[in-house]
């Protein structure tokens, strides 16, 4: 996974810990986290201003689609068994938390298929309506 500087097109690092191919990526709203999902089944948050991988969560297998919430503490990731997951980061670079500093994926929710794609429509039409409001 490459991050690079998008003014001046150069590379700034390359995200290092997957062992499989990464097949989705996105980015915290405050450019400094980034969650990946790949082929080895894991879902890595990175902290982009060290490149160091600060927590993983280990799906059911190959994560296909991940994606950042804009509270940037909420992950929706799906992986090829068929289940989305609803994870909620604790303690991550950049956050306000009590106790010690260590970053934590815990599952919120993990959905099978059917009701998946319902939730997964039901955000798609929040972020189309927010997106709506801002322009």
């Amino acid at each position: 996974l490459k991050v690079w500087d998008l003014a001046t097109g150069s590379l700034l690092r390359t995200l290092e810990g997957h062992t499989g191919p990464v097949n989705s990526a996105a980015i915290a709203a405050d450019g400094h986290r980034a969650v990946s999902g790949s082929d080895d089944g894991t879902l890595k948050m990175w902290d982009l201003e060290t490149g160091e991988v600060v927590a993983t969560f280990t799906c059911e297998g190959n994560v296909y689609a991940v994606a950042m919430v804009a509270d940037d503490r909420t992950i929706v990731a799906g992986d090829a068994a068929g289940q989305i997951h609803l994870l909620h980061m604790e303690g991550c670079p950049g956050q306000r938390h009590r106790g010690g500093s260590r970053c934590v994926l815990k599952t919120a929710v993990a959905w099978g298929i059917a009701l998946a794609v319902l939730v997964a429509m039901m955000a798609l039409a929040i972020f189309a309506l927010s997106q709506l409001e801002r322009s």
